[in-house]
């Protein structure tokens, strides 16, 4: 019975199996985890971050502008016909031609949606959108010839009640 036991592999000895088995499994999941990470794109990661930090510090430039000149937009959406029509108040000598609005998704840039407000007469602007819009979205509201103020503030889609845009 001894030369039995003898003659018969390491590989039937269950301590064996018990020690190895996490070895094995750690090198599946590490080959799998290598697999997904090769095919699927990162797409939220930014590569250039010293761009991303200058395009910020830009933003806050243009929003103290706003709030030095007391920009101030009340915007009504009517969700039936898609129209937007905005209100601008501001300390500005003239108001711009158009507006630009941007309706920007938190993280899939692909649905973001731009709008341009046309000035109608004394500050108000009107604009159509072209898609439905859902969920959680930021609004930003700049001036496209003149790149020097914007407004931003987050709102959930549909739009119910006039809201406004003020800088912080």
């Amino acid at each position: 019975m001894t030369e039995q036991n003898e003659n018969t592999g390491n590989w039937n000895q269950p301590w064996l199996w018990f020690t190895l088995a996490p070895l094995i499994l750690s090198v599946v999941l590490g080959l799998t985890m290598l697999a997904i990470s090769i095919k699927v794109q990162d797409g939220l990661v930014t590569d250039d971050y010293s761009k991303e930090g200058l395009a910020i510090n830009e933003r806050i430039e243009r929003e103290v502008t706003a709030k030095e000149k007391n920009i101030q937009i009340s915007l009504k959406f009517d969700d039936i016909t898609g129209d937007f029509v905005a209100d601008f108040k501001s300390d500005l000598e003239s108001h711009p031609e158009k507006l630009l609005l941007e309706i920007i998704h938190p993280v899939k840039s692909d649905l973001d949606v731009i709008v341009y407000l046309t000035h109608q007469i004394n500050g108000r602007y009107i604009g159509q959108l072209a898609q439905t819009v859902q969920q959680k979205r930021y609004l930003r509201v700049s001036d496209p010839d003149n790149n020097i103020w914007v407004l931003v503030d987050e709102f959930q889609f549909p739009l119910k009640d006039t809201i406004t845009l003020k800088a912080n």
